[in-house]
């Protein structure tokens, strides 16, 4: 697995590799704080979501038609369809959703193991949820219970802001 040290401790590998056992750097990225340790040949790399991390802003829009092209950033919504508000929150263990293209319902959880999100990064993503159902993962998968349709009369544009 390739590991993206940051660039001012390159000066420092040398010395990295000459420290005693226990040894440990630490450093943080946009989401995760990052921690490789030394022991005996071995270097341990683990990671952890950052609390303080800035939390994102929903940014909707209201269209009368859909776009003719699309992009991972934005989820386009039939306003018929959404109960409540929507809102971002952390993904729990127990949530499913119904993705588009799948019969059925599957939990978040295998939807991020399928999409690659593994470990403590999968700590760090929000779902984008109405009152009664998990709406979608910004770039990753959207429910199909909810989705605009060319026959839509109110369309709803989400997306994320900072």
């Amino acid at each position: 697995r390739i590991l993206e040290i940051p660039l001012h401790f390159s000066q420092k590998i040398s010395e990295f590799n000459r420290a005693k056992n226990a040894a440990q750097w630490q450093w943080e990225d946009a989401h995760m704080q990052h921690f490789l340790v030394k022991s005996s040949h071995l270097l341990t790399h683990t990671c952890r979501p950052i609390s303080s991390t800035i939390q994102q802003q929903l940014c909707i829009e209201t269209l009368t038609q859909l776009p003719t092209v699309f992009d991972k950033s934005s989820i386009y919504l039939d306003a018929a369809l959404i109960c409540g508000d929507l809102r971002l929150r952390p993904w729990q263990a127990a949530d499913r959703m119904c993705p588009i293209g799948l019969n059925g319902s599957k939990l978040v959880a295998d939807v991020l193991k399928d999409a690659g999100i593994i470990g403590a990064h999968k700590n760090a993503i929000q779902v984008l949820v109405d009152a009664e159902k998990i709406i979608g993962i910004f770039g990753i998968c959207i429910d199909r219970r909810a989705i605009a349709s060319t026959s839509s009369t109110q369309i709803l544009c989400v997306s994320l802001s900072n």
